[in-house]
């Protein structure tokens, strides 16, 4: 379904431009999603997504390929949904250099919650980086035998041109184990991370930071888990105490390069 979608998308990118405009070097693609369900006093449930598809364009010096993209993203919880609650779609050029992105996009939004459409302009940088130390030849003589040391760190720099949220940063560090595999190639991880956000404009309710330990079960796109999250609030100088079950997935494709 999601590479039935992303070729439509495509197809509407690719009409933009003359056929012999360029030499299209690949129709990447991807598409992330997080579902959450917040136990305790926090007892909700929620779900994030996006689908994208784009087109790479040419490289520019440096090795930095240019692409245009358009993107469908939705938001809804059960609980404080009027801020929170929106879907629609994006259209933007970016600029990418190995775990960096550049990006400046239009998105068309509806929240719901305060009965709005809004058209957002915006500029971000975004990065992702992952390591992974491969561990599994094991030596007989250590005690604690694990399968690899995993880590990634994703983040964001956004500046919002409509005057709604300022200049923003949001990211996480994580690093975690892989300990064992289950039947059906599921493996064990557990980790812990740090997470940070702030931004110039209503910081109040945003501007938070804090960590988080965790487990998950991986399977291929798929990571189900249940971490337990610290987060210190530095507008109101309170600490929230989150505990919470999610699922979370991310898929890649290039349409061009199967």
């Amino acid at each position: 379904m999601f590479k039935l979608l992303a070729g439509l998308l495509a197809c509407v990118l690719i009409s933009i431009f003359p056929s012999d405009a360029f030499a299209i070097k690949g129709l990447p693609g991807d598409t992330w999603g997080l579902t959450t369900q917040y136990l305790g006093n926090k007892s909700f449930s929620g779900i994030s997504a996006f689908v994208s598809q784009g087109v790479d364009w040419f490289d520019l010096p440096l090795g930095i390929t240019f692409n245009t993209f358009v993107e469908y993203r939705y938001k809804y919880r059960t609980k404080e949904k009027i801020y929170f609650d929106a879907s629609g779609t994006a259209v933007g050029i970016d600029f990418k250099k190995s775990a960096f992105h550049l990006r400046t996009d239009y998105y068309w939004e509806k929240m719901p919650g305060l009965n709005t459409f809004t058209q957002n302009r915006q500029t971000y940088l975004t990065w992702y980086y992952d390591w992974y130390t491969y561990m599994k030849q094991r030596s007989e003589k250590n005690r604690i035998k694990v399968q690899a040391i995993t880590g990634y760190t994703w983040g964001k720099i956004n500046h919002d041109y409509d005057g709604r949220t300022g200049t923003s940063i949001s990211g996480f560090v994580n690093e975690g184990i892989d300990w064992f595999d289950l039947p059906g190639k599921i493996t064990f991880n557990t980790f812990v991370e740090y997470r940070f956000n702030g931004r110039t404009m209503d910081k109040y309710y945003y501007d938070s930071n804090g960590p988080a330990i965790g487990l998950e079960f991986k399977k291929d796109i798929f990571k189900f888990g249940m971490d337990y999250f610290w987060e210190h609030y530095r507008e109101q100088n309170v600490t929230d105490r989150t505990w919470r079950l999610y699922l979370t997935w991310y898929y890649y494709w290039d349409l061009m390069h199967k």
